[in-house]
């Protein structure tokens, strides 16, 4: 087993939260009296933050409209996450098998800290996560590798020994940045060519898959 700690992304990658993303923007933006968009488009506005979501929403308003914009939707979510957010398949017995092994874990988010924190403690309680980081001022977001050296900082191992693993061509960035290997996940909210366009050391189509990069590299 090559790799002794493993960064993992959130949304799309451990957690299906496209629902609960979706409603909240979506009530949001009509809120504030702009047009609402489609599960498909929203999905493809996710990686860089709710801000950024909701900039590519409505790309001709000033910051300070998407700022406000924002805050409404921080409220909405508060309140839709739990019921917009579901594990994906054979991902808990994954994360607890790689626990058992000795692998250390964490998870590197842009979904702000407060949610990214809230959510891993309660549907992953049982999980000895290392460190949890979401979106926080003092540390840039992904792409910036900031938040990955931080982790392995924590993990106490070198960027060799560290896998992140990832459904963006943010997440895919964020690995080459900070020096580590790179696995892409499938079954997230990137398209699969732009994964491949982006390159990774690795690209898991199920979880099977995934199991195998990790406990057979």
């Amino acid at each position: 087993m090559r790799y002794k700690a493993i960064i993992w992304d959130l949304d799309g990658t451990l957690v299906d939260s496209l629902p609960g993303i979706e409603q909240s923007a979506n009530a949001a933006l009509a809120e504030h009296g702009y047009p609402t968009h489609s599960p498909a488009a929203i999905r493809s506005y996710i990686g860089d933050g709710s801000w950024m979501l909701l900039r590519r929403a409505v790309p001709e308003v000033s910051d300070l409209v998407i700022d406000q914009i924002t805050e409404s939707f921080k409220k909405y979510y508060s309140a839709q996450w739990k019921a917009g957010t579901k594990i994906f398949p054979s991902i808990p017995e994954l994360l607890e098998q790689c626990a058992a092994s000795g692998i250390k874990l964490s998870i590197l988010s842009n979904k702000p800290h407060p949610f990214t924190t809230e959510i891993v403690s309660d549907i992953f309680s049982s999980i000895p996560f290392d460190i949890v980081m979401g979106l926080q001022d003092g540390i840039e977001q992904k792409p910036s590798p900031a938040g990955t050296l931080k982790c392995i900082e924590n993990f106490q191992c070198s960027a060799n020994e560290v896998l992140f693993i990832g459904d963006s061509t943010v997440d895919l960035q964020t690995a080459k940045a900070a020096g580590t290997a790179s696995a892409a996940v499938t079954w997230g909210y990137h398209d699969i060519q732009a994964l491949q366009q982006e390159g990774s050391d690795y690209l898991a189509t199920s979880v099977t898959e995934l199991k195998k990069i990790i406990f057979s590299s």
